[in-house]
């Protein structure tokens, strides 16, 4: 992570003990041990701050400047994966993160940079609000699309490649049948996505966005 934050041109790391259960101390002294003595600490000592230029410097001697370039660009242009439009909020079930789901819902796997990432590769379940047999469709912006029958009850998990070109890259989920109280038609559980490059970052965000 310092590497990342360093070619992206940050100037400083900072910490807030208050949020560690052992205050901050082992993360606190690994930092010292890799960029020095904090150069700025609050009153209370809760929040430190270490200088990341010195390091910079040494990860550019290290790997090169159009490497440094090439990290901090894929850094500040990577690929989100988030539950969109026609879903409600997060809840969760022994910590695993679910939404119940419109009849139309959308993932959007986002790609801030500026060429296309092959091979985005979503994983999560579906499940009916009810008793009922339902059919799942899922489909992708270049029209590749996807069934899944879900018996009433139960979950079937899916998995689906995308080929995420620059922008958003909304996945449909529709489903037909009657409405659970008149608004839910079905429920999506731990959405997780995975990408074949190691050098790309991706971020995973089950929530309903505003």
């Amino acid at each position: 992570m310092l590497d990342d934050l360093e070619a992206a041109g940050f100037c400083a790391v900072e910490v807030d003990r208050a949020k560690f259960a052992d205050h901050g101390t082992t993360l606190a002294s690994e930092l010292t041990a890799l960029l020095g003595v904090p150069i700025s600490t609050t009153h209370d000592n809760l929040l430190l701050a270490w200088d990341l230029t010195r390091a910079r410097t040494a990860l550019t001697s290290r790997v090169g400047v159009e490497q440094v370039k090439t990290t901090g660009d894929l850094v500040l242009h990577p690929v989100v994966v988030y539950s969109d439009r026609g879903a409600y909020g997060v809840e969760h079930d022994n910590q695993i993160p679910y939404q119940w789901t419109g009849a139309s819902t959308e993932i959007d796997i986002h790609n801030f940079g500026r060429t296309t990432i092959d091979g985005v590769h979503l994983t999560f379940s579906l499940a009916a609000p009810d008793s009922a047999r339902r059919r799942f469709t899922i489909q992708s912006p270049g029209g590749n699309a996807q069934e899944v029958d879900v018996d009433g009850g139960s979950s079937k998990q899916v998995q689906f490649v995308v080929n995420a070109v620059p922008g958003g890259n909304p996945v449909t989920i529709t489903t037909k049948g009657n409405a659970v109280n008149r608004i839910v038609f079905g429920k999506l559980i731990d959405l997780r996505a995975s990408v074949p490059e190691a050098n790309v970052r991706l971020g995973v965000v089950q929530q309903r966005v505003k």
